[in-house]
């Protein structure tokens, strides 16, 4: 009789082990927007069990059993095994959804707090979304990781690519953030101010004309100061190609909106005039928020001043004359 219950508990033991397994491949299958080369990532100081088994029931047997493991990870190309007490998790996001999808898995998420820290943990990693944690508000955020360019590790925070987002937007709108990580996007100020503020940090503006020139621009130190005025401040031009300077006129200057005039200017805005929330002086001569318009035509909106409210950049091919087809701003900590 012992025998046969210490089979039956040996039995219900492996079966409630198998189950606890089937359900984790059929809940990671069914969030199948995390890519298989990310999967769960175990810091080395937290590895407790590396090694090569023959499948993920062994891997999850020795890990829990002999190793008080958390969680463990199997590579089936490899057949290897890492058990650790705590995982990071990144997830990528192919659907706008993501949100709801990562929700039930956050009690064994360590997030990271920027694109450079993923890099640095992880150097496999590839450009995607991911989902990070602010270093000082705690503030969860989706955003979308450049991984390839000048040795990657930049946090997008600005983004346009076709004029399916209006920028056109009040102060709130712009502190807060808007558009989508995968599309158009401004991250939010707030959000950009703490980014940066984590460390010493550099920023950089790529662009696209209409005839596919590229050119780009770094700055050796980025941040947003003064408060909720959001001043600019870039400090020296590290690096540029094709781009003359442009953002430089903008430098120490504070963030104005169609509704929050913080311009130079003292009889009119030049959020209205340029159509765009700007590090505006006097008005700018980058106007990369500025209306999204095809090229040969001229910004005619309503309150602006025309042909100066495209979305260009005074410095690149042309100045503005040229409407770009595509920008971006992004910060790495260096």
């Amino acid at each position: 009789m012992k025998s046969k219950s210490k089979i039956v508990i040996l039995i219900s033991t492996f079966l409630f082990v198998l189950q606890v397994i089937s359900s984790t491949i059929v809940h990671w299958k069914k969030y199948d927007f995390i890519r298989q080369s990310l999967p769960l990532f175990c810091k080395s100081s937290e590895i407790l069990f590396s090694g090569t088994v023959h499948d993920p029931l062994e891997c999850s047997k020795i890990c829990s059993m002999k190793h008080s493991c958390l969680v463990s990870s199997f590579k089936p190309d490899s057949h290897e095994c890492i058990g650790c007490q705590e995982f990071r998790i990144w997830y990528v996001e192919t659907a706008p959804t993501i949100k709801h999808a990562i929700e039930p898995q956050k009690h064994l998420v360590s997030l990271v707090s920027d694109c450079k820290e993923i890099l640095d943990e992880f150097p496999e990693a590839e450009s995607g979304f991911y989902e990070i944690k602010l270093w000082s508000s705690n503030k969860t955020l989706i955003v979308n990781c450049d991984m390839e360019t000048d040795g990657g590790g930049w946090t997008i925070f600005h983004r346009r690519l076709d004029g399916s987002i209006e920028f056109y937007r009040n102060f709130t709108e712009y502190e807060n953030g808007f558009g989508n990580a995968g599309g158009e996007l401004w991250l939010g100020l707030k959000y950009i101010q703490e980014l940066a503020d984590q460390s010493h940090s550099e920023l950089r503006i790529d662009m696209t004309n209409y005839n596919n020139a590229t050119g780009y621009e770094i700055f050796q130190e980025f941040k947003l100061t003064n408060g909720i005025k959001y001043t600019l401040n870039i400090g020296l031009r590290d690096a540029s190609v094709n781009v003359a300077a442009g953002l430089a006129y903008s430098n120490s200057v504070p963030f104005t909106t169609f509704d929050r005039d913080l311009d130079t200017v003292g009889s009119r805005n030049c959020a209205v005039d340029r159509h765009a929330g700007w590090w505006h002086r006097s008005c700018t001569i980058v106007n990369l928020n500025g209306l999204y318009v095809p090229p040969g035509s001229i910004c005619k909106v309503a309150g602006a001043e025309p042909g100066q409210c495209d979305h260009q950049h005074g410095g690149f091919d042309g100045g503005g004359e040229v409407k770009l087809r595509r920008s971006s701003m992004m910060l790495r900590r260096t």
